[in-house]
């Protein structure tokens, strides 16, 4: 790895062993597997996972939580729970861990969600097809609007 480029955060070992036992404990699952950083966040700490083999994301507050960082998580958690059901493009909401015993920090689990951070980044094809990234602005607007 160049000296130039950051290491994302990640979870530690020790983080790992205690949500493995909180998946256990809130019967979600057993065996967790496959941790790795996401790319895309400016500040919290996003993970992918698999979770007995179910992909998933874990988020949770920076390694130097600020003093307002769980009432934020607890606000993401909120949002989350009212869409689920609704017509808003949203990643499904899975759990959350409110027990600041587990890990220091409020955090919680969503689904997976196939698709790319367009302030990072954006695919080939959105950049060859205009038309393409029409469709997609007037998916935004009306996903705001909904």
């Amino acid at each position: 790895m160049p000296d130039d480029v950051q290491e994302l955060p990640t979870l530690s070992a020790t983080d790992q062993d205690a949500i493995q036992r909180w998946l256990q404990d809130e019967r979600i699952g057993t065996s967790l597997t496959d941790v790795a950083p996401l790319t895309g966040g400016t500040q919290n700490i996003v993970v992918g996972m698999s979770v007995d083999g179910r992909r998933m994301v874990l988020r949770r507050p920076p390694l130097h939580p600020r003093p307002t960082s769980d009432k934020t998580m607890l606000r993401e958690i909120a949002v989350l729970r009212t869409l689920a059901g609704s017509a808003v493009p949203h990643p499904g909401f899975i759990a959350a861990c409110t027990d600041l015993d587990v890990i220091g920090v409020v955090f919680y689990l969503m689904e997976e969600v196939d698709g790319f951070n367009p302030g990072t980044e954006v695919s080939q094809a959105y950049r060859d097809d205009a038309e393409l990234r029409y469709r997609v602005g007037l998916s935004y607007a009306g996903s705001l609007a909904e």
